[in-house]
């Protein structure tokens, strides 16, 4: 199947799949849990309050768009994205953006693996990929990857309700009281 072919097929379907160079398979199926769901809403409104307060040139995407990791050609559906400054877009198609400075999982039980290790692993490819901020659900904890100036990835997990992650990439300090009010 070509990537074109892809974006045919997936424009028609309720669940969510991935193009891995030529091939397509099932990464998501409607219906998540109130905590995700209700964690990535909260996620999209920070980063946007952030956006609105420093008037930064940010873009927060949802996980209704497709990331395009042209180097591995294959995409996927991060629950949450940031690109700072000028949108990239694969031959100009608005559906598979190639960009993002910054992803954000939610992780859930069927996912959590893969979004831990799987996923960013590939995400390493992106040459704009800089940070990537993995949301535990069913407890208080975020962990933040963030890419040094010598290449090197540091870790950071925060587990407390009055802590805030900080985020290099986008110069900002997210509250986790933010992220998980009334959820936890």
């Amino acid at each position: 199947m070509s990537l074109n072919e892809y974006l045919t097929f997936q424009e028609s379907e309720e669940r969510k799949y991935e193009f891995m160079d030529g091939e397509v398979r099932i990464f998501h199926e409607p219906g998540g849990s109130e905590n995700h769901s209700e964690i990535s809403a909260h996620l999209i409104w920070s980063l946007i309050t952030h956006k609105k307060s420093t008037k930064k040139s940010l873009h927060v995407f949802t996980s209704d768009l497709n990331l395009y990791i042209e180097k591995l050609n294959r995409t996927t559906f991060p629950d949450c994205m940031v690109v700072l400054g000028e949108k990239e877009n694969f031959q100009n198609n608005k559906n598979l953006l190639t960009n993002p400075i910054l992803i954000f999982e939610v992780l859930s039980d069927s996912t959590r693996l893969y979004d831990l290790n799987g996923k960013f692993e590939k995400y390493k490819h992106i040459p704009s990929f800089k940070e990537y901020v993995l949301v535990n659900q069913k407890k208080v904890e975020v962990e933040v990857r963030s890419l040094q100036e010598n290449g090197d990835w540091t870790k950071k997990i925060y587990r407390k309700i009055e802590d805030k992650a900080v985020l290099t990439s986008i110069g900002f300090e997210m509250p986790l009281g933010d992220i998980y009010e009334g959820i936890l």
